[in-house]
């Protein structure tokens, strides 16, 4: 990436840039040539000016979301993978294999030291939930893009293949059986080349379907709804309100949707920009996943302490728990203040 590539003057830039592209690339529907477009832009304004990035252009993650609102809004309305969960699977499952064999090395390298024995049911297991990990990641995307069937199928099947190949994996192949030893180091390291190999794979280029203009005016405005409530984070009876007054100004012109407003997935972010609001219900379902975490960690803790297999990844959990617990109960300001 250009955060990189390009010579900064001073570093507390070159580290605004990385900031910027983290940002840019996770929270907004920028693709890899917008952000290298971008962070041109402020690299040229830091050399003519002589300032700093972040006093031109303010804090680098404020300045990534005001630089995508200036994406064509087909292009930011399409930045979650409508209508095409399979396409993108590929590079889900190489994203989450690099990060899981990372995390796993490390906790091996803790745990067993500098070598580490590989077995087959160790392996299966990895590889399902590797698979489980890039469903479930692929069911949030269709959760996003308004699509509930979608998101409940991809739910179901994933944890399916995960009881499934554990239980293989746990009764039907050779737990005490080594495939052989290798360097503990070589887990995260073989993560790091497929996270590389995920992040310079050709990305799908954002595009939306105009096939909605040819679907029952009904399947226009359910769709129109889910996405109000899964990608803006609406509440549901908002998401219905508003899909209400859109369906009564199609019924008062007798146009169909498509033809009044575009593809829902359009339509539903102008609602949501609109709404001053959106600010507060998108933070209102992180600290809700946030809190559904600490829970979790919680659980593994207190589980750990009854059966006494108290050990460092305990630890990691009350850590991971407390932080999720203070992003939880932290709240932004309400833009109304």
């Amino acid at each position: 990436m250009s955060a990189t590539e390009l010579t900064w003057p001073q570093k507390q830039d070159g580290d605004w840039a990385d900031t910027f592209t983290w940002h840019a690339a996770w929270a907004t529907a920028a693709r890899k040539d917008d952000i290298r477009g971008w962070l041109d832009v402020v690299h040229e304004a830091v050399v003519d000016s002589g300032g700093t990035a972040e006093e031109l252009f303010g804090p680098a993650r404020d300045a990534a979301v005001t630089f995508a609102q200036d994406l064509p809004p087909e292009q930011r309305a399409a930045g979650d993978l409508d209508e095409g969960t399979w396409s993108d699977l590929p590079r889900t499952l190489l994203a989450m294999a690099g990060w899981f064999l990372m995390a796993l090395g490390i906790a091996r390298v803790v745990s067993e030291g500098w070598s580490t024995d590989l077995t087959a049911p160790g392996a299966a297991v990895f590889a399902a939930l590797v698979l489980g990990a890039g469903g479930l990641g692929t069911a949030g995307l269709a959760w996003r893009s308004g699509r509930p069937v979608a998101t409940g199928a991809w739910v179901l099947a994933s944890l399916a293949l995960v009881v499934v190949a554990v239980y293989a994996a746990m009764e039907l192949l050779d737990r005490e059986r080594s495939l052989g030893s290798v360097p503990t180091l070589t887990l995260p390291a073989i993560g790091a080349v497929l996270l590389v190999v995920w992040w310079r794979l050709p990305e799908r280029k954002p595009a939306i379907d105009d096939s909605s203009r040819t679907w029952p005016a009904e399947r226009w405005f359910t769709r129109m709804e889910w996405l109000l409530r899964g990608r803006h984070k609406m509440p549901r009876e908002t998401a219905r309100r508003l899909t209400a007054e859109t369906r009564a100004h199609a019924e008062e012109t007798g146009e169909h949707p498509f033809e009044s407003f575009g593809p829902p997935q359009v339509h539903a972010l102008a609602l949501a920009e609109a709404d001053l609001r959106t600010v507060v219900y998108r933070d209102r379902s992180e600290r809700r996943w946030h809190l559904l975490f600490a829970i979790f960690a919680a659980a593994v803790v207190v589980t750990n302490v009854v059966s006494g297999n108290v050990d460092w990844s305990t630890w990691v959990f009350v850590g991971a728990g407390l932080l999720s617990l203070g992003l939880a109960l932290h709240r932004r300001p309400s833009p109304a203040h």
